[in-house]
């Protein structure tokens, strides 16, 4: 009895504790979320995982990391280092093309349906408003400032601001399903998920707005999107 009682305060213990590092853990990475995103220096981890949370609060059925997927979107990426993702059809129509002449077998993963979503995305918070480019100032890493390029625009306060890591995936995820992805993207076939994203190197320090590329693969199952379909 005296043995019985004292396995079950251990477990108990183990409980609150289970339950103080699980908090912890949450707290920790709610306080990464709202991190600055400096577009020279990506947590790509941190990044694709708000990502996935972001787009997992907009959905009726989660969609779960897959390490297979993600091992997929990153050969892709690999792929398209080099290149813009300005038309992000053409590249989505590739990597589809590709994936069905691979096969599910041979990518490992063991559901019957996978594609991708492709986009380029502002890397700051830009509201599309006029802008320039001063490698003098002394405020920012990028030097990008709103209105004209004159002595009188480039102070702090007309700096392009930056992204929290939190609103960097809010972003990616509006702009997928506000595109021809969207039905896809909202689609309850799909419950696997693999993401990637890189900077487009191409698009830092010069007169542009830093684009970060992202490819999404969804994997699922054909029956269910037959059904899905069919509602």
């Amino acid at each position: 009895q005296i043995q019985h009682h004292k396995h079950k305060k251990c477990s108990v213990k183990l409980f609150f504790t289970f339950l103080i590092f699980s908090t912890i853990a949450v707290s920790a990475q709610a306080t990464l979320a709202s991190d600055v995103f400096d577009p020279t220096e990506v947590n790509k981890t941190l990044l694709e995982d708000c990502i996935v949370q972001e787009l997992n609060k907009r959905k009726k059925i989660a969609l779960e990391d897959n390490s297979a997927l993600k091992n997929v979107a990153y050969q892709f990426q690999e792929s398209f280092q080099s290149r813009h993702f300005y038309s992000a059809k053409r590249y989505q129509a590739r990597i589809d093309k590709e994936i069905r002449i691979k096969g599910n077998e041979k990518l490992k993963y063991n559901g019957t349906l996978i594609v991708s979503a492709i986009s380029s995305v502002d890397a700051i918070n830009y509201n599309g408003k006029k802008f320039h480019y001063h490698r003098g100032d002394t405020w920012s890493k990028l030097h990008l400032f709103y209105g004209e390029r004159t002595k009188l625009n480039q102070i702090e306060e007309n700096l392009i601001p930056l992204h929290t890591y939190e609103s960097m995936a809010e972003s990616i995820v509006d702009d997928n399903l506000a595109g021809f992805n969207k039905k896809m993207m909202k689609s309850s076939a799909y419950k696997d998920i693999g993401v990637s994203v890189s900077l487009d190197y191409k698009t830092l320090y010069r007169s542009k707005i830093p684009q970060i590329k992202v490819i999404i693969i969804l994997g699922g199952s054909q029956t269910a999107l037959l059904q899905d379909l069919t509602n």
